[in-house]
């Protein structure tokens, strides 16, 4: 009787309408997201090297995006304009890095999430909950592995860049005050960690774009259309057009994820700062990026100096919060999507800490299979 009560009351509530219509909409993100995220998880040693790899490639990548960041800088154009060519600089990386096969840590949380909601339409059983409980084992480490690469060969690269600049020029990319700005700005102690949150949140966002994308080349059915198509069949024949047709169906949504990234990551900024509203954005990698160039500029003694350790620390949080915050947003979704249940989240969760106290190294390295 109280079940059709609150069923009937749901009936003609504005909110639960409003809630259904939003599961609905997550229900559908999730499963294309699903499919775009799924290459993001690395369930055995041979993909764990290879996504340790594909983000060595994407660290290398961003040195140069950094590079470039720095020269568009050094241009002193207006400030509309400079975030104009750095948001074509940060997407232009982005979607080199799709086509090439690199990885940037950061966008794996938000694309990953939806892959676990996918696991979760039956967890009745002892057994799907531990293989559910094995899939974020697999994604935390993938993370993890995509995060080391990406960290550990960003720093070499940006000294060597440096090096070859230096070598050109006579000079560093950066000067020394522009040097010290960089560190400081990076600080534990500034606003660094509400801009890296805020940044997660545009990652988050960055995946629904690729969603939407997905989505609407699907609904619109956008491919099929294509192929029969009279004017394009002319204009490309049909082998041309199939495999036109197959790159669009696998890179639509990474492109349109990575562009909107990349836009937002540059232009809000920008577009803040035209109205005096003190507002950035913090990129673990790029941060990385930019601190390296700083202390190549202002040699190994900065080393020994409070602000640079205040700003590793600032880089540390800016990470946590760039993977935590996306992760987090791009979870919740699935799990309103699925609707799991809050005795379901206990028994998960109580897995997962289990792993964490006796099994800590299947967080950072696979078992062999």
């Amino acid at each position: 009787m109280s079940g059709l009560v609150r069923g009937q009351e749901e009936a003609r509530s504005v909110a639960g309408f409003f809630r259904q219509t939003t599961a609905l909409l997550a229900k559908k993100l999730v499963e294309r997201n699903a499919e775009t995220g799924e290459h993001y998880i690395a369930r055995d040693r041979a993909a764990f090297l290879h996504m340790f790899r594909s983000a060595a490639f994407g660290g290398m990548l961003t040195a140069i995006t950094t590079t470039l960041k720095f020269a568009i800088g050094a241009l002193h154009l207006p400030r509309l304009a400079e975030g104009l060519l750095a948001s074509c600089n940060y997407a232009g990386s982005f979607v080199l890095m799709q086509f090439v096969g690199a990885t940037l840590a950061t966008k794996q949380p938000a694309a990953t999430a939806t892959v676990l909601a996918a696991s979760m339409n039956d967890l009745s059983s002892p057994e799907r909950i531990d293989e559910l409980v094995e899939e974020i084992v697999c994604l935390i480490r993938s993370q993890f592995a995509a995060i080391a690469g990406n960290l550990l060969l960003v720093v070499p690269a940006v000294l060597l860049i440096d090096l070859a600049w230096t070598a050109a020029t006579g000079g560093h990319q950066l000067d020394a005050k522009k040097a010290e700005a960089t560190i400081e700005s990076l600080s534990v102690l500034g606003p660094t960690l509400i801009y890296a949150a805020f940044t997660g949140v545009l990652l988050w966002l960055s995946s629904l774009a690729a969603g939407w994308a997905d989505n609407w080349f699907a609904s619109r059915q956008i491919g099929e259309n294509m192929l029969t198509n009279r004017r394009w069949l002319i204009v490309l024949g049909a082998r041309r057009l199939k495999a036109v047709v197959n790159f669009l169906q696998h890179h639509i949504a990474g492109f349109a994820g990575n562009v909107a990234l990349g836009l937002m990551l540059a232009l809000l900024p920008a577009y803040a700062d035209s109205f005096g509203i003190p507002f950035d954005v913090r990129h673990v990698t790029l941060s990385t990026g930019s601190i390296t160039a700083a202390v190549a500029a202002l040699g190994a003694g900065v080393l020994a100096t409070q602000a640079f350790w205040y700003a590793v620390l600032g880089i540390a949080g800016i990470g946590m919060l760039n993977l935590g915050v996306s992760f987090g947003l791009a979870l919740q979704v699935a799990l309103r999507a699925r609707n799991v249940q809050r005795v379901e989240k206990h028994v998960i969760y109580r897995r997962l800490r289990q792993i964490v106290f006796r099994q800590p190294r299947r967080l950072f390295w696979p078992d062999p299979v």
